[in-house]
């Protein structure tokens, strides 16, 4: 694999929450299954979505072990996609609307932040962003964040696949608290950080423009010296 095809099984597998080392021991047909199981959520009827998911899913037989990382991970995506694929509306968004949702986010983020929501311990917040990134909350959550937060793009997001499921006994007032200021702060940081790595594809496919890339990564990176895909 070429270093164009390798920068671009990384940034798919950052979009897809898969591990390099899963894609062994075929990683150029990992690059192949992973660039349509992008396109995916474009096919809009669900009867062709689902023939095109199994599809994806029928090709690594052969070349992958069926209970590998890799099987497990894909098999997730295609399921959900087959199934709800207004979760992966972002990979189909227009660009200058991803980055002005991207905006959006990051100013709710910081107000939340100054009004102390984000004030969970290293290891509280470590453990509740993963419950996040795994997507599971209970109704009541869901409902108290959705009264507080209104139906912007975080309360959208709780709605999707960002949350926690919450202990038992913290009561009505607890779980009203919780939803729509803990949960809400860092279910907006880890939206924040996959509309990143989906941008980060489109710059360097050259779908991006250098103000844009400026405006969401800031200094962390002079998009002059980012390489795109063909240049590497």
């Amino acid at each position: 694999m070429d270093a164009q095809g390798r920068q671009r099984l990384k940034n798919l597998g950052a979009i897809f929450n898969m591990r390099q080392s899963a894609f062994e021991p075929d990683p150029d047909l990992a690059l192949a299954l992973l660039s349509h199981l992008y396109a995916m959520p474009l096919i809009k009827d669900k009867a062709k979505r689902r023939n095109y998911g199994n599809q994806i899913l029928g090709n690594t037989s052969g070349h992958f072990e069926p209970y590998s990382e890799f099987v497990g991970r894909l098999g997730s995506h295609v399921i959900q996609m087959q199934e709800f694929p207004q979760w992966y509306d972002n990979l189909n968004k227009p660009t200058a609307v991803l980055v002005e949702q991207y905006k959006d986010i990051e100013r709710t983020v910081y107000w939340l932040g100054k009004a102390g929501w984000g004030g969970v311990g290293s290891a509280g917040g470590a453990a509740l962003a993963e419950g996040i990134k795994k997507g599971t909350i209970g109704d009541a959550a869901k409902k108290g964040a959705a009264r507080v937060l209104g139906k912007g793009a975080i309360a959208e997001a709780l709605e999707g696949r960002y949350a926690s499921r919450l202990g038992k006994g913290a009561g009505v007032a607890g779980v009203v608290i919780i939803a729509a200021g803990t949960i809400a702060y860092y279910s907006g940081l880890q939206q924040m950080e996959d509309i990143k790595e989906i941008l980060l594809h489109r710059f360097q496919n050259n779908e991006m423009t250098d103000e844009q890339y400026r405006r969401v990564f800031g200094n962390e990176t002079d998009p002059t010296l980012v390489k795109k895909y063909w240049e590497m």
